[in-house]
């Protein structure tokens, strides 16, 4: 994937100055995208260099990239152990049904104190609110 980051990067850079000036004239950020593509290739270096993208979102939580790319990626790989086990307990021809089980909804008990408590907090800052103000008021 590097190698080819760095292949687009350079066809990218080699392109003529004329080509150039007709994307900016289309409203194209040429030299944003050089740029952007740049900082991708070196970062799809150093995952190749610490030995995939796993060990690079370990070694590196707190990059943008990773950080953006986490929860989607995540999930993906989610699906695929989800697929891998799928294969391992249906036979051919023969396919394992899935059971989707469903949490059961909360109780309402809960969730109608929990709106009176907000409520009440709500209604107590509204009133502490229009008081300071009113206090505040010249005559």
């Amino acid at each position: 994937l590097a190698a080819a980051a760095k292949r687009r990067s350079r066809l990218l850079d080699r392109g003529d100055a004329v080509f150039a000036e007709k994307l900016r004239n289309r409203g194209m950020d040429i030299d944003a995208l050089r740029e952007e593509g740049t900082a991708l290739t070196k970062m799809l270096d150093a995952v190749e260099r610490t030995g995939g993208w796993a060990a690079f979102s370990r070694k590196f939580p707190r990059r943008p990239r990773v950080a953006r790319a986490a929860p989607w990626l995540a999930a993906a790989a989610d699906r695929a152990e989800l697929a891998m086990a799928y294969s391992l307990v249906s036979r051919p021809g023969q396919p394992a049904p899935i059971v989707v089980a469903k949490a059961p909804p909360p109780p309402k008990k809960a969730a109608t104190a929990l709106r009176r408590k907000i409520a009440a907090a709500e209604g107590a800052a509204a009133a502490a609110a229009t008081a300071a103000a009113l206090s505040g008021d010249p005559p």
